[in-house]
């Protein structure tokens, strides 16, 4: 699953006292969505182009304490993405 942040989003990592988050702004709208730290690990992966596995593995890597479901429950996390409108397929061949 290859997929991309819609056109009109963009991504900005935010350094906060818990770590590295990220803020979506979506620039139609002028809304913000908040990303935390874990949220960014599976982003950033998918981005990359990386299934949710590699993401699950990044994840578990990252915080040791993560789930040992951590894979079902970043696709959980990416349907929710898509749900909002977030993220969508990349086009083969295309850029992200």
């Amino acid at each position: 699953m290859t997929v991309r942040l819609r056109p009109y989003l963009t991504l900005t990592p935010v350094e906060t006292p818990h770590g590295c988050e990220a803020a979506v702004l979506d620039e139609r709208t002028g809304r913000y969505h908040r990303l935390n730290a874990t949220g960014l690990i599976i982003v950033r992966a998918l981005l990359d182009g990386h299934d949710t596995a590699e993401a699950a593995r990044r994840l578990v890597a990252a915080h040791s304490g993560a789930a040992p479901n951590a894979d079902a429950a970043d696709a959980a996390f990416v349907t929710a993405l898509r749900d909002a409108g977030l993220l969508t397929d990349a086009e083969p061949g295309g850029s992200r």
